[in-house]
């Protein structure tokens, strides 16, 4: 519930498979969850081999930043 902003980021690229998708490792992608969820936001990636990848990002409007 309540207003958020997405940001959506997409690409037709390689993809990810699941498990490399679920590590994370070397992507950045902890980084960008951490700084989502500290202000209580969501992250959406969804990802498949040969079919790109799309990186959604909901941040509630109007929200403090929390401490990490």
């Amino acid at each position: 519930p309540g207003n958020y902003a997405s940001i959506c980021v997409a690409d037709d690229g390689m993809g990810m498979a699941p498990e490399v998708l679920a590590t994370s490792r070397g992507l950045g992608l902890s980084s960008i969850r951490e700084r989502v969820r500290a202000v209580d936001g969501h992250l959406v990636i969804e990802s498949a081999v040969a079919a790109g990848t799309e990186l959604t990002a909901r941040i509630p409007l109007g929200a403090p930043p929390r401490e990490p």
